[in-house]
Order: structure tokens, then sequence, then C-alpha cells
């Protein structure tokens, strides 16, 4: 599978579909890159009547994407966040945003998928 980017439209794919190798090619909807987890969240806050509640995430990005400076600044500008709240790791980017900004953010191509961080839990169940 390869990933084109939003600006491919259906007619540019075409050439691709052609290809005898090829099963099938299909732009990447942006649906589809909130996971359910952070889905469910957002829907529970807002019907719980905290819409501006924020949830820490973390950003995985399609296969062959690099955690950048310019894949920062390409989310910066997209959602305002500061780009000391943008914590970049080697696979990963974490960020603290509320509904409307994910909202933002699934629109940034390199993105495949955003998932809500679950914090480690320290358990004492040895003794």
């Amino acid at each position: 599978m390869t990933y084109t980017s939003a600006t491919t439209s259906l007619s540019n794919l075409q050439p691709i579909r052609d290809l005898t190798f090829v099963a099938q090619a299909n732009i990447f909807p942006h649906d589809v890159k909130k996971s359910r987890r952070i889905a469910n969240a957002i829907k529970l806050s807002e019907s719980e009547g905290h819409p501006q509640k924020t949830f820490d995430v973390e950003i995985f990005l399609h296969k062959g994407e690099k955690v950048s400076d310019s894949f920062i600044n390409n989310v910066r500008e997209k959602t305002g966040i500061v780009t000391k709240n943008i914590v970049p790791e080697e696979n990963v980017t974490k960020l603290t945003a509320d509904a409307s900004t994910i909202d933002k953010i699934v629109e940034v191509d390199a993105i495949k998928a955003i998932e809500e961080s679950i914090k480690p839990k320290l358990f004492n169940d040895i003794s």
C-alpha cells in the first residue's frame, strides 16, 4: 500500500489503478484517521457539556513519512499549537489538543492515525 496526498484526485488515481500489480488505490479519508477510542472520548466529553476538554494524543505517520521540522511546522500552521507543545519522538508525535484542534490535525496529509495517549500506570501486584 502506498500513501498518496489529499491533493490527489480520483482521476489522478486511474493510472495507478491500471497497473497490473495494484489491487486497489483510493484516497485516504480524513474520518478514519481518528481512532474509535478518541472519537468516542470526544463524543462523551461533548455530551457531558465539556466541548473544550483537552486530550493527550499520539500522532502516527504514513509509512515513509518522517517526524521532521516541516511536518511539525505543518501541524503548527494548521492548528495554531505552539511548537514547544509538540513533542516529536522517533515514530510518533505527542501533543495535547481539544476536539476542534484534532479535527484540524486530520487535515495534515502525512498523518495516518490519531490515538488517545494512555498514561502508564504503576501496579503493585508483586506482593
